[in-house]
This record gives C-alpha cells, sequence and structure tokens, in this order.
C-alpha cells in the first residue's frame, strides 16, 4: 500500500516467538517478510532438550538458542535435522556437544 506521501506502508516483520503447542513441545515461530526463514521447535524433557532443526544463520540460531534458555534451564542435548537444506541446518555448529540425530 502507498502513502500520500510515496512512500510504502509495510509492516517489518516482528519478532520470532516461542509458542506451547502441547506440555513440553514448543514452535519457534519466526515472522514472514525475509529471506530463509525455517520452521524450528523443541521438546522439554525431565533430563534435556531436543531440537528439531537449528536455523538459517548464526544471528537466528543464537536468538533460537536463547528462546530455548528462556523456557527451560535444561542442556540442549539432541538436535535433530529434518533434512539437509541450510536454512534448517547452517546454525548446527553452535549447538555445543548436542548429539546431532540427521
Amino acid at each position: 500500500m502507498t502513502s500520500s506521501h510515496g512512500h510504502q506502508d509495510r509492516a517489518e516483520p516482528g519478532s520470532p516467538r516461542v509458542q506451547e503447542v502441547s506440555d513440553g513441545v514448543f514452535a519457534y515461530i519466526q515472522p514472514d517478510g525475509t529471506w530463509f526463514i525455517n520452521n524450528t521447535g523443541f521438546l522439554v524433557g525431565s533430563r534435556g532438550v531436543t531440537s528439531v532443526d537449528a536455523c538459517s544463520t548464526e544471528r537466528r540460531t543464537r536468538a533460537y538458542l536463547e528462546a530455548i534458555a528462556k523456557t527451560s534451564s535444561q542442556p540442549v542435548r539432541t538436535l535433530i535435522n529434518t533434512h539437509h537444506h541450510g536454512d534448517h541446518t547452517h546454525g548446527n555448529y553452535l549447538f555445543g556437544d548436542a548429539t546431532i540425530v540427521a
């Protein structure tokens, strides 16, 4: 939509958020509006966290790991890669000692 001043009125993408979709199961929702966005999520168990995919960039993966840490004090012990595309795997190296299952 264009305003009377010729500027484009476009909302900027919002911040990513965590949404609990079932007991101990969380979706990490990254807003549309930029490139290379993927779906991620994590499961919180009694002895650790399992992540389903990493994010596409270092910045996004660090933000995802911070969101996990705000949700649970448990360490991420397992990272499951659903497939090999970079938007799901480029951030794998930031998962430290987690076991990667691909």
